[in-house]
């Protein structure tokens, strides 16, 4: 049996006082769609499930220092929220807890956080950049789905996951920088025009990635691999900045890139893989620096704009057609 409960569409603002209340159960202000504010109690450790689903008015709430859980969809659909701090007790950011979160704007992501779980801040609609600090081991799929207007992320890896060993154990679409959006296209049909596609393995999986994303920077300093297909067909990206312990660029790592005009081959790269920048007909310079002893083949095919490549006498071997063009 379903049950409804009313209250007055005039509630706007709701102030909890005790200090004892430390948690805010399930479902607790599921569907108050008429409040904007909700001050918590200071000593509030857990906040569950759909806690605050569908207040769709709420636009300024605090989280306490002292919160340490926050339940999956806790904030879903809160269409008004303007801004998130999460407190540096918090370990994981919950499967859509922040989903739907249409006016979301500004996120604040501490180092205690080590996972965030699927949908976490799918149709974030106004985000236009976020930081995800080194400390998170683990994005989730689908966690930036149709946030459209992003424009610059800052990553402490490429994918879903780094366990320590550079992701050469691990499968190919978990090292794939789209698998954090969309898998198909946007279940918000305005949303399409504002996607670009990329696929691999001959086009059987597609992602779906915002058009407004130009900038990526990896942080994780100890990352040495850049994985085969990692940013395949990214097309939209302009400026991607590496980390410096680097050695190995996987082949097609960033096949038709075709916008691509800023990235740095750290000092300490020792191997270009073939197709390594295959396409990317927008690169004007590239220095490749003297830790590098081999260049595969088809690098830098049809990098048709290419106006200066550094090549030092590190380099041992260089690949058929590396700089080569229709």
């Amino acid at each position: 049996m379903d049950y409804y409960y009313y209250i007055p569409k005039t509630l706007k603002k709701v102030t909890i006082t005790n200090d004892k209340v430390t948690n805010i159960d399930s479902m607790a202000f599921y569907g108050c769609s008429s409040l904007t504010t909700i001050i918590l109690p200071n000593n509030l450790t857990d906040i569950g499930v759909q806690a605050f689903c569908e207040c769709s008015s709420l636009s300024d709430i605090n989280i306490p220092d002292s919160v340490e859980h926050i339940g999956s969809s806790a904030f879903h659909n809160c269409n008004n929220l303007l801004k998130i701090t999460i407190p540096n007790k918090v370990n994981t950011i919950s499967l859509d807890t922040f989903s739907g979160c249409t006016k979301l704007k500004e996120v604040y992501i501490p180092n205690s956080i080590t996972s965030i779980e699927d949908w976490a801040f799918q149709a974030c609609y106004s985000l236009t950049s976020i930081t995800i600090p080194n400390s998170v081991k683990k994005i989730g799929n689908y966690v930036f789905a149709d946030c459209y207007s992003l424009e610059e992320m800052s990553l402490p890896f490429i994918g879903n996951y780094y366990d320590g060993s550079n992701a050469l154990n691990q499968s190919i679409t978990s090292n794939y920088f789209a698998s954090i959006f969309n898998k198909t296209k946007s279940n918000y049909l305005d949303n399409e025009s504002r996607l670009i596609k990329t696929c691999f393995d001959n086009n059987n999986v597609k992602y779906y990635i915002p058009k407004s994303l130009k900038k990526i920077t990896i942080t994780g300093m100890d990352i040495e691999v850049i994985n085969s297909i990692a940013f395949l067909g990214c097309s939209n990206l302009v400026s991607i900045t590496l980390p410096d312990n680097i050695k190995i660029i996987g082949s097609d790592a960033f096949s038709n890139c075709q916008n691509l005009v800023d990235i740095n081959i750290p000092d300490g790269v020792i191997t270009i893989e073939e197709s390594a920048f295959y396409n990317c007909t927008n690169l004007t310079t590239i220095t490749i620096p003297d830790s590098v002893t081999s260049i595969g083949r088809y690098a830098f095919y049809n990098c048709t704009n290419l106006k200066y490549v550094s090549i030092p006498d590190s380099v041992t071997t260089i690949g058929e057609n590396a700089f080569a063009s229709d």
